[in-house]
């Protein structure tokens, strides 16, 4: 009986050897995340560099069959259940009020691996806990008609992945796409260096733009917002003091009705309905 901790101690310990880490060098061999540096900022282009340094592979066995499971520190991996599931590399960047965004990318280096089987993108499933909670649980599953195309994946090695905005400042989200794989052949290529460009067409604003209580948000954000250093409570970038009107639901369909720049929800005990002046506690 006294051997059973024992036991459990070594069956861990064996677990941690078989699921352990290792960082494969692409161009430095101390692991770190992606270096991604600026090198231009204006409303008629934004351009940046990136240096893939490397990636963690991870050996498993699923339904008898051996994957690699791979990463880049600190970024993101594709999540198409049962498809290779690939690092990308997700960039911020704001952008000018324009008719449109031209992304170009120049790969300048790149490298190349034999004898990997990028592991599935998993299916989530809920599962109950021995304490009645519910969480969501791996569960391994793969496309094989998508593990027999004898081409590379994914399809692309860069795009703009969404438009969009903070408040004013209208940014770009930019993918790259470091590991092509290809599950027949099972190599995979390597982009370890990117010059990336975006250029603008008729821009009418500034690359930057003011976001008010948001300028330390927008600066820590986008890889070219620069930061005025004004504080929040400073710089409002409010036109008018605005007001303020308590409103009580009695039914959250009626939530549509209402008009503001801002919403605060809170119970009835952290401010006096009855007193326009009231604050929340």
């Amino acid at each position: 009986m006294n051997l059973s901790p024992l036991l459990l101690v070594l069956s861990c310990l064996i677990c941690g050897i078989v699921t352990a880490q290792d960082w494969v060098t692409f161009t430095r061999s101390t692991p770190q995340p992606p270096v991604i540096s600026l090198t231009q900022s204006g409303n008629q282009q934004v351009q940046y560099s990136v240096e893939v340094c490397g990636m963690f592979s991870t050996d498993l066995t699923a339904e008898g069959e051996n994957f690699q499971r791979i990463e880049v520190p600190g970024e993101g991996r594709t999540s198409r259940t049962g498809e290779p599931e690939l690092p990308y590399i997700r960039q911020m960047i704001a952008i000018p009020e324009c008719d449109s965004v031209t992304l170009t990318v120049t790969i300048t280096s790149q490298t190349e691996f034999s004898n990997y089987n990028i592991y599935p993108a998993p299916d989530f499933e809920e599962t109950e806990g021995p304490d009645s909670s519910v969480y969501l649980q791996e569960v391994f599953s793969k496309n094989d008609t998508v593990y027999a195309h004898n081409l590379y994946l994914p399809d692309t090695n860069a795009k703009i992945n969404s438009i969009g905005y903070l408040r004013d400042q209208k940014y770009a989200e930019v993918h790259l796409y470091p590991v092509q794989f290809n599950p027949v052949t099972k190599h995979i290529i390597v982009y370890t260096n990117y010059q990336v460009s975006l250029t603008f067409s008729n821009p009418i604003t500034g690359v930057n733009v003011n976001t008010g209580i948001f300028n330390n948000v927008a600066s820590n954000v986008f890889l070219n917002y620069i930061s005025s250093g004004i504080r929040a409570s400073i710089n409002d970038n409010v036109q008018g003091q605005g007001n303020v009107q308590w409103v009580t639901l009695n039914d959250t369909a009626d939530a549509h009705t209402i008009i503001a720049d801002y919403l605060i929800i809170c119970s009835n005990c952290f401010f006096e309905p009855d007193n326009q002046d009231s604050k929340v506690l």
